[in-house]
C-alpha cells in the first residue's frame, strides 16, 4: 500500500474576505480503504499522540461515481501560521510513525491537493452531509462574480441553507479534478435529501440565471455527496 502522507486537508470555516497573503489554508487528501474502522481509529490516536493547531474532520464518500476514493480526510488552518505550526510538528511526534504503521497496509492514496479559499459562508460545523462539486473554469473573475450573486439568493431560497464555499486549488492539481471546487453543506441527511427532490422537480430560477452567466467559462468534472464519520480537534 502506498504511504500515507497527510496533506492537510480543510473546509472552510465561515468567511468572504482574506488578507491577499495569509488565511485559510485548504486542501484535500483522499484515500481508498475497505478497512474504515482501522483508520478511524489510527486518526483518534494520532489526534491524542500529536495535538496540534488545525481541526480535522474524516468525511465517508456516499456518491462520488467512479472515484475510487472512500474516504477524505479534511483540516482546517486558520492561517498560515496556524498551518506552519502544525507543518513544523511532524517531524517532531512520533505519533506519526504509529499512525502510518496502522493505515499504511489498509489505506491507499488516491488523490491529494492544496488550495486557497476565495469565498464561502455559514459554519460548517452544524453541518453533517456535503455536496462538493470539482469545476474547471477558464474565466475565474467572471464566475466568482457570479457566484457571489448565487449563494445568498440559494440561501434565501433554501437550496444551500447552511455552509458554502469556493476554493482555488494550486498544489496537487488533476485535470481530472478541475481548478476549483465548490460546495454546500447540510445539517442532515432529511435536508439534504429534499433539496435534491427540490431540483430535480422545479430547478431554481437563480441557478438557472447562474448557468446563462457562466456559460462558456466552467465545466463540472464531477460532484460528490459526502457525510461526516468524525471531527478532531
Amino acid at each position: 500500500m502506498k504511504k500515507i502522507k497527510f496533506i492537510f486537508i480543510s473546509l472552510i470555516l465561515s468567511s468572504l474576505t482574506y488578507a491577499n497573503n495569509d488565511g485559510v489554508v485548504v486542501g484535500y487528501f483522499g484515500i481508498s480503504t475497505e478497512d474504515p474502522l482501522t483508520v478511524l481509529n489510527a486518526a483518534n490516536d494520532l489526534n491524542k499522540d500529536c495535538p496540534a493547531a488545525g481541526r480535522f474532520t474524516l468525511l465517508a464518500n456516499t456518491f462520488d461515481a467512479d472515484d475510487d476514493t472512500t474516504h477524505t480526510f479534511v483540516g482546517t488552518f486558520a492561517n498560515n501560521e496556524e498551518f506552519m505550526d502544525y507543518w513544523n510538528g511532524l517531524s517532531s511526534c512520533n505519533g506519526w510513525a504509529k499512525y502510518f504503521s496502522s493505515t499504511n497496509p489498509v489505506a491507499d492514496v488516491t488523490f491529494n491537493s492544496m488550495g486557497i479559499p476565495l469565498m464561502g459562508g455559514g459554519d460548517q460545523l452544524k453541518d453533517s452531509v456535503f455536496q462538493a462539486f470539482n469545476i474547471s473554469v477558464t474565466d475565474p473573475a467572471k464566475f466568482a462574480g457570479a457566484y457571489a450573486e448565487l449563494m445568498p439568493a440559494l440561501a434565501a431560497e433554501g437550496i444551500c441553507p447552511s455552509s458554502w464555499g469556493l476554493v482555488a486549488i494550486g498544489a496537487g492539481t488533476n485535470p481530472t479534478y478541475g481548478t476549483h471546487l465548490t460546495f454546500c453543506g447540510y445539517p442532515d441527511m432529511k435536508s439534504y435529501l429534499e433539496v435534491q427532490h427540490r431540483n430535480a422537480k422545479s430547478p431554481s430560477p437563480a441557478f438557472i440565471n447562474f448557468q446563462s452567466k457562466v456559460q462558456g467559462v466552467v465545466t463540472i468534472e464531477r460532484v460528490t455527496m459526502s457525510n461526516v464519520v468524525a471531527r478532531f480537534e
